[in-house]
């Protein structure tokens, strides 16, 4: 057999499941995963305390049957997922998987990661700390745009998911400096 199968850094994934939990049809996912398999092997994970230092996810993505996929992670991928576990935050994958802003999927894990699951109930984040976690580079440089984002992140955080979320802000000086994120149960 095939060493891709039978290595402990693979998962098999079907696509008719998939298809299920997701809500698509069986054509939709494996569009999906063809494109997937394309790009996923040049992807990276960037690690927080160093944004410049990164490591592969996965060495190979190999279809066996029209419902089963192989990936095949690597070892720094299995090793990173094995350190996370420590500080894990758990979420319904049901409540982001519809939505529509890409820094809502985000937004939404600090919340619930930092705010939430310790139980302090807020967080407070740097303007600049929070473009840097959102990758925005130049992007939402007005305060204004970038605040009409957030609150455009924070709309459809509480009304697909079972938290909710609002922030005020604390200015130093004329400019906001910190958003202090508040998060309850709905």
């Amino acid at each position: 057999m095939n060493d891709l199968i039978t290595s402990e850094t693979n998962c098999k994934v079907f696509l008719k499941r998939y298809a299920k939990e997701f809500k698509l049809t069986e054509k939709e996912v494996s569009s999906q995963f063809t494109e997937i398999k394309e790009s996923l092997v040049l992807k990276k994970i960037e690690r927080l305390a160093n944004l410049e230092d990164g490591f592969d996810i996965v060495n190979q993505i190999e279809f066996k049957t029209n419902d089963e996929i192989y990936v095949k992670f690597t070892d720094e991928f299995i090793d990173h997922i094995s350190l996370l576990k420590k500080n894990f935050t758990t979420f319904d994958l049901g409540e982001v998987v519809n939505f529509k802003n890409q820094h809502s999927f985000r937004i939404y894990e600090i919340c619930k990661s930092i705010a939430y699951d310790r139980a302090k109930w807020q967080c407070t984040i740097g303007v600049e700390q929070l473009r840097l976690m959102l990758k925005l580079e130049d992007k939402y440089r007005q305060y204004g745009s970038f605040k009409r984002m957030i609150n455009e992140c924070i709309k459809e955080i509480n009304s697909q998911t079972s938290i909710a979320v609002s922030f005020e802000e604390n200015k130093l000086g004329k400019s906001v400096a910190e958003l202090v994120f508040r998060v309850k149960q709905q």
